[in-house]
C-alpha cells in the first residue's frame, strides 16, 4: 500500500490518497482543496479511485469533494450521522466563513456508513470506526491489516479535536478518544491536520487527551 499526504496550505489540511501499487485501486480521504493537484496526482500514478472518504463535514475536508468526484465517478463515503452537518452550510462552517474563495458547500453522500462498517477494494480493506464529538457523525478509517489509521479532526499528534462546534460534544469526544486509545500501540495514525504519529505515542504523550479521558 502507497500513501500521498496533500497539505492544503490555507486551512494546514491533510488531504490523504491511499493506493494499493498493483491493483491501482485507491481512496481518498477528505479532499479538503487542491482538486487539481488531486488529480493530477491521480492522472500520474494511473489510478482507479474508488472511494471519498469523508471523516466529517467542516469545510476544510470538503471544498474539493465535488471536483474530485467529477473527474473519478467514486463514490462519497460517510458515517450516517453525518449526512445532516454535511448537506447543511451553517453546520459545515462553509456558509459563515466568510473566508476569500469558499463559498456555501452541501455534501449528499453516497454511502452512509454504520460503526465497524467494512468496505472492501482490491488488495485492501477499510473499516469504518464510529467517533463522534468533534462533530456528531465524526469516523475514523482503519486498514487493519497495515495498521493504517485515518483520525480526521477526533485526534492528532499531541492534541484531539474542539468539542465547541456546530454539533460537537465533549461526552462523546471522550468516548471516542477512549475507543481510539484500546487500538494496537503500533497503528499509525494519520490526522486531518498536522503530523502523523502512533497510538502508542498518543496513549503515553498526547497530554490533552489523557486529561479529557482520565
Amino acid at each position: 500500500m502507497k500513501l500521498k499526504k496533500i497539505e492544503i496550505r490555507h486551512t494546514t489540511e491533510n488531504v490523504y490518497i491511499y493506493f494499493n501499487e498493483e491493483s491501482k485501486e485507491g481512496i481518498i480521504i477528505d479532499p479538503g482543496d487542491y482538486g487539481s493537484r488531486i488529480i493530477e496526482f491521480i492522472k500520474e500514478k494511473q489510478l482507479n479511485i474508488k472511494g471519498i472518504f469523508l471523516t466529517h463535514g467542516h469545510y476544510d475536508h470538503i471544498l474539493a469533494v465535488k471536483e474530485v468526484k467529477e473527474f473519478t465517478k467514486a463514490k462519497i463515503y460517510a458515517h450516517k450521522e453525518e449526512k445532516f452537518v454535511l448537506e447543511n452550510p451553517d453546520i459545515n462552517l462553509s456558509g459563515v466563513r466568510g473566508d476569500k474563495g469558499v463559498s456555501s458547500v452541501q455534501i449528499t453522500p453516497s454511502v452512509l456508513l454504520k460503526d465497524d462498517e467494512v468496505i472492501e477494494f482490491k488488495g485492501f480493506k477499510i473499516k469504518t470506526i464510529f467517533t463522534p464529538g468533534h462533530t456528531k457523525g465524526c469516523a475514523c478509517y482503519l486498514d487493519e491489516e497495515n495498521k493504517i489509521l485515518f483520525t480526521g479532526d477526533t485526534l492528532f499528534k499531541g492534541n484531539i479535536g474542539r468539542s465547541d462546534l456546530p454539533t460537537s460534544n465533549e461526552g462523546d469526544l471522550k468516548r471516542s478518544i477512549i475507543k481510539i486509545f484500546k487500538l494496537d500501540d503500533n497503528i499509525k495514525v494519520y490526522p486531518g491536520h498536522m503530523f502523523s504519529t502512533t497510538i502508542g505515542y498518543e496513549k503515553q504523550n498526547n497530554l490533552n487527551a489523557l486529561a479529557l479521558v482520565k
